[in-house]
């Protein structure tokens, strides 16, 4: 039998955009670099910095789960 992984992917966009603010907005008022910002925007993240992660919670007022999540792996993110 196989094994499946598991993977964190980041919401941020869905979170932002639903929340109708933008990436230089919270780069801005964060002190984030714009380039960290939009890393994070597109899920385009390899290791997450937990100082990042704190910022965006607190800027956003929300739960860590609003902006991230654990989701199964697809065969070819696998490959």
């Amino acid at each position: 039998m196989g094994w499946y992984m598991k993977i964190v992917h980041f919401k941020l966009k869905e979170y932002m955009d639903r929340n109708k603010i933008t990436q230089a907005k919270l780069a801005q008022d964060t002190n984030l670099a714009p380039n960290t910002v939009k890393a994070y925007y597109h899920d385009d993240v390899i290791r997450a910095e937990l100082r990042v992660i704190a910022v965006l919670c607190n800027y956003l007022k929300c739960d860590i789960c609003d902006i991230m999540a654990l989701e199964d792996m697809q065969q070819t993110e696998i490959e």
